[in-house]
C-alpha cells in the first residue's frame, strides 16, 4: 500500500516538473518580440572592473543582468533552456524511481499475481507453466 503510494507521487511529480519544464519555455516564445534577461553570476571571473557597460545592462553587487530588447524565439526559448532540462530531468528521474520501485516490490512478492486457480476459473482452461 505504502509503495503504491510512493510510486503514484513519484509519478505524479514527474509529470508535473515534465509538463512546468516544457511550458514555461513555450510561454516565452509567445513573447518574442519582447526583452530577456539573463542573469551571469561570477562577474569578477568576467574582469568589468572600470569598464563602461553598454545601455540597458546593469551591474548589480556580483550579478550581472543583462535586460536585452527586440528579442527573436529563439532567443526566449534559450534564456529559459535551464527551465526546460531540469523539467525533463526530474521527469524522468521520478518515471525511473517509480519503475525501479515497482519492480523492487515486484521482486519482494513473486507470487503476488493472480494464482493457478484463478486463472483457470477466468480463462476455462487450465494455465500450465
Amino acid at each position: 500500500m505504502l509503495m503504491s503510494l510512493v510510486v503514484h507521487v513519484a509519478r505524479f511529480a514527474g509529470a508535473v516538473a515534465a509538463i512546468w519544464g516544457v511550458a514555461y519555455p513555450l510561454n516565452g516564445a509567445t513573447q518574442a518580440p519582447g526583452p530577456v534577461a539573463i542573469r551571469v553570476t561570477s562577474v569578477d571571473q568576467l574582469g568589468l572592473t572600470g569598464v563602461k557597460l553598454p545601455p540597458g545592462v546593469t551591474l548589480h553587487g556580483h550579478e550581472l543582468s543583462l535586460d536585452v530588447w527586440d528579442s527573436t524565439v529563439a532567443e526566449q526559448v534559450l534564456a529559459r533552456g535551464e527551465v526546460l532540462l531540469s523539467g525533463l530531468s526530474a521527469g524522468a528521474a521520478a518515471l525511473l524511481l517509480a519503475l525501479a520501485v515497482a519492480l523492487r516490490v515486484a521482486a519482494a512478492h513473486p507470487g503476488a499475481g493472480p494464482s493457478a486457480e484463478a486463472r483457470t476459473n477466468i480463462s476455462g482452461e487450465a494455465d500450465t507453466p
